[in-house]
């Protein structure tokens, strides 16, 4: 088949893609339910929600499907995974708005559709951001909320800032997991998301993106300096919420951090 003429299964990309992600994430499916429960328990049923480094989409996806009067932005600076997101949620219409942007850089909250909402979360986008950038984007999610709005942050966010202690009890725990077959090893994970790729780099449209995405790839070192949990926990009071905990931690692998305006 040319690769002009070849179309990705957008909706199976999405679903490979979140199924691929619980093999190295076993409690991927039951924190995102969770976060759900959260958003029920604090919103009205017509609400809108910013979905900050939504990838392919697949948190913005269950929030249009169990709240059916909401409507959410998807943001992301990959315009590869933010062509899965498109795609995929096109049946849900004018409930879902895709817009590329790069959240690290100053200002990026002026090319938003909308000015305020009553949500903003984010899953596994944050944690390689620096301290600095990390702070900045804190005042401005407080800024796009509105008062009583939610800021959900769920992500690999390290404990502290060593292997010692509790903080590095989950590399042995990850282990003893991986040898009873509950998890995959990191490596077999990236193994199988590189074969994820594959359709996307058959669909002629976006060979450019993942030619420009695979140069950055080569070169991406991990940024110093990013924050530990408690150092998030700071930063979000200094921003001005009113509320901010840990309401989900799993053994230093995941935790989700709910901050109320």
């Amino acid at each position: 088949m040319s690769p002009l003429r070849f179309e990705p299964d957008w909706s199976r990309l999405l679903e490979d893609f979140d199924s691929l992600h619980r093999k190295v994430d076993p409690l991927r499916f039951l924190r995102f339910d969770f976060m759900l429960d959260l958003l029920e328990a604090s919103l009205p049923p017509t609400f809108t929600a910013l979905d900050l480094g939504t990838g392919p989409g697949p948190l913005g996806k269950r929030i249009v499907e169990r709240f059916p009067r909401a409507r959410v932005v998807l943001v992301d600076h990959d315009p590869s995974l933010l062509k899965v997101a498109e795609e995929a949620l096109r049946p849900f219409g004018r409930r879902v708005r895709t817009v590329k942007l790069d959240y690290s850089k100053k200002g990026w909250e002026r090319s938003l559709p909308l000015r305020r909402f009553h949500a903003v979360v984010t899953s596994l986008a944050l944690h390689d951001l620096p301290r600095s950038q990390t702070s900045t984007l804190y005042r401005t999610i407080y800024s796009l909320l509105r008062l009583g709005g939610v800021f959900l942050n769920s992500d690999g966010i390290l404990w502290d800032r060593g292997k010692h202690g509790v903080g590095g009890l989950f590399d042995r725990v990850r282990t003893i997991q991986i040898e009873r077959g509950y998890r995959v090893p990191r490596e077999a994970f990236l193994r199988e998301l590189e074969g994820w790729w594959r359709p996307l780099r058959r669909y002629a449209p976006l060979k450019e993106a993942l030619e420009r995405r695979d140069r950055v790839a080569k070169t991406w070192r991990p940024p110093k300096g990013v924050f530990d949990l408690p150092s998030h926990l700071s930063s979000l009071r200094r921003s001005g919420f009113r509320e901010v905990g840990v309401v989900w931690q799993q053994l230093g692998s995941s935790s989700v951090v709910l901050a109320v305006k």
